[in-house]
């Protein structure tokens, strides 16, 4: 947006995102209301779904209304086919604004940016269906084989107070959201970690007198 202006709750401005598929199932992305400019870049996925914008507004007073700008932008999603590999030495892993959605299955790939690099990945905001929707850790070998080793298994909406680690030994981390009904989602942030250089050893023994 580059202007707002509804009349405070009351005049509204709310953006959906609908279902490539023909559903008429509108998710509410955001419910905007009030003269502050929203911060915010309103996204739908890749997967061909649409953006519905709606305003409405009530039988008295009117405002200026708003202005905004979209844009189509081909960038990856988690959600498409292999999903997304990260590379950078940190970054955010997120389901998105507003609810994820039913039946996803979304895959973020981690590689250590360069070998010696243990991986850290620590949860801000979490809140997947509990017993249905889940987000599953994996670490996988350097080697490239596609043994995955589950490091966690996540659901509910209590925010994990872990934060879950990959070895340094070129090891890339792999996570997966795996939901079938649908709730907020989750934020996690990541690094990578330098281990702690080696001891120096010990001086050597002093002569004999």
């Amino acid at each position: 947006f580059t202007a707002f202006d509804m009349e405070n709750n009351y005049d509204y401005v709310h953006i959906f995102s609908k279902p490539a598929y023909g559903s008429d199932d509108l998710q509410l992305i955001a419910s905007l209301t009030g003269s502050t400019i929203p911060a915010a870049i309103f996204s739908v996925n890749q997967r061909g779904d649409s953006m519905v914008v709606k305003l409405t507004s009530d039988g008295s007073i009117t405002k200026a209304g708003f202005v905004a700008n979209y844009k189509m932008v081909a960038s990856p999603s988690p959600c498409l086919g292999e999903g997304v590999t990260l590379n950078a030495e940190s970054g955010e892993l997120t389901t998105g604004l507003g609810s994820y959605f039913n039946n996803d299955y979304c895959t973020w790939v981690i590689l250590p940016s360069e070998g010696g690099l243990s991986i850290h990945l620590q949860f801000t905001a979490f809140d997947m269906m509990a017993g249905f929707d889940y987000v599953q850790i994996f670490s996988r070998p350097a080697n490239g084989s596609d043994d995955l080793q589950l490091i966690a298994n996540l659901t509910g909406s209590t925010i994990p107070a872990a934060i879950f680690t990959v070895n340094g030994l070129g090891d890339s981390m792999v996570v997966v959201s795996d939901t079938y009904n649908k709730g907020a989602g989750f934020v996690a942030n990541y690094k990578m970690v330098r281990p702690p250089p080696p001891p120096s050893p010990p001086p050597p023994p002093s002569p004999p007198p």
